[in-house]
C-alpha cells in the first residue's frame, strides 16, 4: 500500500508546485516564504482603497468536511484551469489501490470504494 500513497504524495506535491506558481502571493508550505509575507502583503491589501477576494485552501484539515464538488464549482468560479480543478477531483473520485498479501499482489480496486477512504485525503504527512 506504500506504492499508491507514494505516488498520490508525488501528485500533491506536483498539485501545490503548479498552485505556487498560479497562486504567487500564497506563502505557506512554499521553499522561500513565510507568514510574515503574507502578513505584509495583507497589510498592504487592506491599508490600500482597491476591493479584494481571497481564498484560504486547507485540503488536509478541511478537504474531509465540505462538498468535493463545491469545491470544484467554487474553483471554476475562479478561474483556475480546468485541467487543475480535474486533476484535484480526478486523485480523491478515482483513485485505485493494490494490497500485497502473502506475497501475491490483489486486483486493483477503487479507494473511493472503501468507507475509510471515501472521504480521505490521499497524503503522507
Amino acid at each position: 500500500m506504500t506504492g499508491p500513497l507514494i505516488s498520490n504524495d508525488k501528485i500533491l506535491t506536483f498539485i501545490s508546485k503548479c498552485l505556487s506558481s498560479f497562486l504567487p502571493w500564497q506563502t505557506t508550505f512554499i521553499k522561500g516564504r513565510s507568514v510574515y509575507n503574507a502578513i505584509h502583503h495583507l497589510s498592504t491589501i487592506l491599508s490600500s482603497n482597491c476591493t479584494t477576494q481571497g481564498v484560504l485552501l486547507n485540503f488536509k484539515k478541511a478537504y474531509n468536511h465540505i462538498s468535493h464538488s463545491w469545491l470544484a464549482t467554487v474553483l471554476n468560479h475562479l478561474n483556475f484551469p480546468p485541467s487543475l480543478t480535474s486533476l484535484i477531483t480526478n486523485l480523491h473520485t478515482s483513485a485505485s489501490a493494490q494490497l500485497i498479501v502473502n506475497s501475491c499482489l490483489s486486483t486493483p480496486f477503487n479507494m473511493s470504494d472503501l468507507t475509510i477512504f471515501s472521504r480521505a485525503l490521499y497524503q503522507l504527512s
